[in-house]
C-alpha cells in the first residue's frame, strides 16, 4: 500500500492553503493514497494556522468585574485593616482619641519628613511601601462610605500621576503594576459607592465630580497608550476600562430615580432641565427608552474592520453605546469624548493615517452631537501631526493633513447654519 511521503503532504496543504486547488481536486490527482491523504488533509483545514488569542467579550468583561466587584464587597478584611477600622472608630469612652494619638505618632521621630520624601516615590523605590501604607490608614480614619469612596479616588488619580512619571522616567517595568493598582483603587471605589448609596448618603456633587474627573482620566491614560511599549498596552487597557466603568456607574447613580421620592439620587433633569436632552429626561422619568443605535454601531464597526492593536477605543466606544443604550447621554458624552482625545493621541503619535483618522473622528463627532446631545464646543479639536513616514494611503491622496473641524458636528438643528 503506498504511503503518503511528507513532502506530499506538506505540498497539497501549501496549494489548499493559498487557494490554488481544493480537495477534491487533491484527491482525485493523488488516487493511490485517497484515503489516507484524506484524513491527513482534513484536520489542518479546519485548525487554523498561528496562535488562537483568546477575546473576550464585552459582556463577559462586565460580568466578571460585577463578580470582582462583589467579592470585593463580601471579603473578610485582613487583620491590619480591622486594626486600623478599630482606631478609627469612636468609642463612648475613647471618643477620637486614638486616630488623634496615631496622627501624633505619624508626625514624631522624622516619621514625617520620610513620608513627604515618599511622595514622588515610585514601585521599587525604598520608600513606596510606606507612601501606600500610608494610604492604607488614611482610609482606615475616614468614618463615611463616601468618605472613603473620595479618598480610593484620591488613590486612583495618584496612580495616574505615578504611571505618567514612570514613562517620564523610563521605568516600564513599573507601568504594568501600576495599571493593575488604578484599576484596583477604582473597583474599591465603586464597591464603597454601592454601601453609600445604600446608606442614603448624600451624593450629589461626589458622583458630578467623579463623573468628570475619570472622563478626563480617560484622555490621561488614551495620551499613556499612544507612547507606552507593547508590554504596558494590556494594563493600560484595563484601567481605561475601569475609568469608563466608574464613570459609567457614577453617571448612573446620579441619574437614577430619587428613593421613595426625595433626597439623595435627584436626576440631572430636575438640577438643570434646560440643559438635559431629551432622552435623558425619558430615562429619569422612567418612561421606555428607544435610542436610535445606528451611528455609534457602525462607529464600533468602522474601528472593528480597521483592525488596531489597541483595545481600549473598542473598549470606550462600548461603554458609550450601553450608556445610549440606557439614554444615559451625559455618561456618553464623557466616554466618547475620552474616545475622540484617544483617536488625537493615535494621530498625533502617527499611529493612525489621515484618511482613517478623519473618518473615524467625524464619524464620531456626529455621534456625540446627534446621539449624546453634546455641543459643537464639546468636540475636541483636532490633531495635525508632522510624521516622519507618511502612510501610504496619504502618499497617493491630495487630503490635507488635518481632517479640519467636522462638517456636521453640531447639533441637528445647527447644521443648516453652519
Amino acid at each position: 500500500m503506498a504511503r503518503v511521503s511528507p513532502e506530499l503532504l506538506a505540498r497539497c496543504l501549501d496549494d489548499l492553503r493559498s487557494g490554488q486547488t481544493t480537495l477534491d481536486a487533491v484527491l482525485a490527482s493523488h488516487p493511490e493514497v485517497q484515503q489516507e491523504l484524506r484524513a491527513l488533509l482534513e484536520a489542518p483545514l479546519v485548525i487554523p494556522s498561528g496562535p488562537i488569542t483568546p477575546a473576550p467579550s464585552a459582556a463577559f468583561r462586565q460580568r466578571a468585574r460585577a463578580e470582582l466587584l462583589t467579592r470585593l464587597a463580601e471579603t473578610p478584611q485582613p487583620w491590619w485593616q480591622r486594626f486600623f477600622d478599630s482606631l478609627a472608630v469612636p468609642t463612648p469612652r475613647f471618643g477620637l482619641a486614638l486616630p488623634l494619638l496615631l496622627a501624633v505618632l505619624l508626625g514624631l521621630g522624622g516619621f514625617g519628613g520620610a513620608a513627604y520624601a515618599a511622595q514622588d516615590t515610585l514601585p521599587g523605590d525604598l520608600l513606596y511601601p510606606l507612601k501606600t501604607g500610608l494610604e492604607t490608614a488614611q482610609v482606615a480614619m475616614i468614618f463615611s462610605e463616601s468618605g472613603r469612596v473620595e479618598e480610593y479616588l484620591a488613590q486612583a488619580a495618584e496612580r495616574l500621576e505615578e504611571l505618567t512619571l514612570a514613562q517620564e522616567r523610563g521605568r516600564v517595568n513599573a507601568l504594568t503594576g501600576l495599571s493593575r493598582a488604578y484599576a484596583n483603587a477604582l473597583a474599591h471605589a465603586e464597591a464603597r459607592l454601592e454601601r453609600a448609596v445604600a446608606a442614603s448618603e448624600p451624593l450629589d456633587e461626589l458622583l458630578r465630580q467623579m463623573e468628570q474627573d475619570l472622563g478626563q482620566q480617560q484622555a490621561a491614560l488614551a495620551a499613556l497608550q499612544s507612547q507606552a511599549p507593547p508590554q504596558a498596552q494590556e494594563g493600560l487597557t484595563r484601567a481605561a476600562e475601569a475609568a469608563a466603568h466608574g464613570q459609567a456607574r457614577a453617571a448612573e447613580h446620579r441619574q437614577g430615580p430619587k428613593p421613595g421620592g426625595g433626597g439623595q439620587g435627584s436626576t440631572a433633569a430636575e438640577a438643570t432641565p434646560s440643559m438635559v436632552p431629551t432622552s435623558e429626561a425619558t430615562a429619569s422619568a422612567g418612561l421606555e427608552c428607544n435610542p436610535d443605535l445606528a451611528l455609534i454601531n457602525a462607529l464600533i464597526a468602522s474601528v472593528s474592520g480597521l483592525g488596531i492593536k489597541d483595545q481600549s477605543l473598542l473598549s470606550k466606544l462600548e461603554a458609550a453605546q450601553a450608556s445610549l443604550a440606557r439614554c444615559q447621554t451625559q455618561a456618553a458624552q464623557g466616554q466618547l469624548g475620552a474616545f475622540l482625545n484617544q483617536l488625537n493621541a493615535l494621530r498625533r503619535g502617527c499611529d493612525l493615517n489621515n484618511a482613517d483618522y478623519a473618518d473615524l473622528f467625524n464619524h464620531a463627532a456626529r455621534v456625540l452631537t446627534a446621539d449624546a446631545g453634546a455641543s459643537a464646543s464639546d468636540i475636541p479639536a483636532t490633531v495635525s501631526p508632522q510624521c516622519e513616514t507618511v502612510p501610504a494611503d496619504d502618499r497617493s491622496s491630495n487630503k490635507p493633513d488635518s481632517p479640519g473641524p467636522p462638517e456636521d458636528a453640531g447639533p441637528p438643528d445647527d447644521r443648516g447654519r453652519r
